[in-house]
C-alpha cells in the first residue's frame, strides 16, 4: 500500500501544473482513503486495488505523453497477450485442467475472461491492428465465452458508434441483413449463445405475463429453471440480478444520512443480501460502499471520458465496458481495472496528441 502511494505521488510530482485530470484523481484518492478509514467494512486488499487502477492510469497518461509509434514486434507481443487465455482454455478444454467448473481458462470465470478481451480489443484499435483482425478475435471471444451481456453491450456500442450513418442506404441495407441473420442464429441457432438468448426471452415473457414485480422475490430458483427450459441456470441469472439489486438498494437508502453520503466500505455489499453474493452492478456497488459522494465522483469521471471518446472509433470497447459495468461485477478485479485504465489512458493521450477524429 506504502508504495502504491509513493508511486502515485512521484508520477503527479512529474506534472508540471495541476491539471483538472490530476485534480480529479488527488479528490478521488482522499475519498477512498476517507472511506477506507471510517468504514470498519473496508479491506486493505480492496483500497489496494483500487489505488493500483488509479496509479496505473496516471503514470500512463502522464509519463506516456508524445507522438508514440507502435512496432511490429509490440504487435506480436499483443496477439499473444491477447490468444494466450483462449490457448489455455483450449488446453484445459482437452486435458481437464480445470480448478472448477466455472473457471475459464486462467479467470475465474467468462465475464472476467471477455473483460479481459474488450480490453485486447480495444489495444488492437490502439495499435492499429486490421479490422478483420479486429472483428476475427472478437467472435472469437465471443463464441468462447458465450457470455449474453458481452454480446449485447458490444452490439450497443457499435450501434452507437454508427448513429450518423446508420440511417444512410449503404449501412442500412448493411444493418438490415446484420439484423435478419442475428434473429435468425438466435431462433435456430444451436450455439450455446443463441440459446441463453431464447431461454433468458422466455424467463423474462414467463415473469411480466405471470407475476407483478413485488412477486419477484418469492420467485424460486427451481421456477426460473422450469420458466426458461435450461438445466444449468445460466438464464435465469438476471432474475437473481434484480433480486439482489433490490434488496442491497432497499437496505443502503434505509440507511442514516452520513452512511448515504460515504457509503458502508469496500466489500460491503455481501454482508446485506440474503444471497451474500456481490451486487453484479458495478454502478450500484459504487453507491452502496462509496455513498452518494464516490458514486457520483467516479460517474463524473465516466461521463467526461465518454464526453472525449464518443465521436471516435475507440467508443465501442469503451462504452461496451461500461454497460457490462451494469451487470457484473469488475471493479474489485485488479488484474481487469488494470487494463481498462492503461486503454483509455493511452486513448486519452492519442486524442489529445493528434486531435483524434474518425
Amino acid at each position: 500500500m506504502s508504495f502504491i502511494l509513493f508511486s502515485l505521488l512521484t508520477v503527479i510530482k512529474k506534472v508540471p501544473k495541476l491539471t483538472s485530470e490530476i485534480f480529479y484523481l488527488i479528490s478521488f484518492s482522499v475519498l477512498v482513503l476517507f472511506n477506507f478509514f471510517v468504514n470498519q467494512q473496508s479491506q486493505i486488499d480492496d483500497i489496494t486495488k483500487i489505488f493500483g487502477g488509479i496509479v496505473i492510469f496516471t503514470a500512463s497518461f502522464y509519463l506516456c505523453r508524445g507522438e508514440y509509434t507502435v512496432k511490429k514486434n509490440e504487435r506480436i507481443k499483443l496477439i499473444f497477450i491477447a490468444l494466450l487465455p483462449f490457448f489455455i482454455f483450449v488446453i484445459d478444454t482437452i486435458f481437464g485442467y480445470k480448478e472448477s467448473e466455472n473457471a475459464m481458462s486462467i479467470f475465474s470465470n467468462s465475464n472476467n475472461y471477455i473483460f479481459f478481451s474488450i480490453c485486447c480489443i480495444w489495444l488492437m484499435m490502439l495499435y492499429d491492428f486490421s479490422r478483420k483482425l479486429v472483428l476475427s478475435f472478437t467472435a472469437l471471444s465471443l463464441a468462447v465465452t458465450s457470455t449474453l451481456g458481452a454480446f449485447l453491450a458490444l452490439n450497443i456500442a457499435a450501434v452507437f458508434y454508427f448513429r450518423k450513418k446508420i440511417f444512410s442506404p449503404q449501412f442500412f441495407i448493411f444493418f438490415s441483413i446484420a439484423a435478419s441473420v442475428g434473429i435468425i442464429l438466435i431462433i435456430y441457432s444451436d450455439l450455446y449463445l443463441f440459446e441463453r438468448i431464447r431461454g433468458t426471452a422466455n424467463v423474462f415473457y414467463t415473469l411480466i405475463s405471470d407475476y407483478n414485480i413485488n412477486e419477484f422475490a418469492d420467485i424460486g430458483f427451481g421456477d426460473a429453471m422450469a420458466m426458461s427450459g435450461s438445466n444449468d441456470g445460466s438464464d435465469v441469472s438476471f432474475l437473481f440480478r434484480i433480486k439482489i439489486w433490490t434488496e442491497s438498494l432497499t437496505y443502503f437508502l434505509n440507511q442514516n444520512i452520513i452512511i448515504m453520503l460515504f457509503g458502508l466500505g469496500f466489500g460491503a455489499t455481501p454482508e446485506i443480501n440474503s444471497f451474500g453474493l456481490v451486487a453484479h452492478n458495478d454502478y450500484l456497488t459504487w453507491l452502496i460502499e462509496f455513498g452518494f459522494f464516490g458514486f457520483t465522483l467516479i460517474v463524473y469521471g465516466i461521463w467526461k471520458g465518454f464526453l472525449k471518446l464518443k465521436d471516435t472509433i475507440f467508443i465501442i470497447p469503451y462504452l461496451a465496458i461500461l454497460i457490462y459495468f451494469f451487470t457484473e461485477n469488475l471493479f474489485y478485479n485488479f488484474f481487469a481495472i488494470a487494463i481498462f485504465s492503461f486503454c483509455l489512458a493511452l486513448t486519452l493521450q492519442k486524442i489529445k496528441n493528434e486531435n483524434f477524429t474518425d
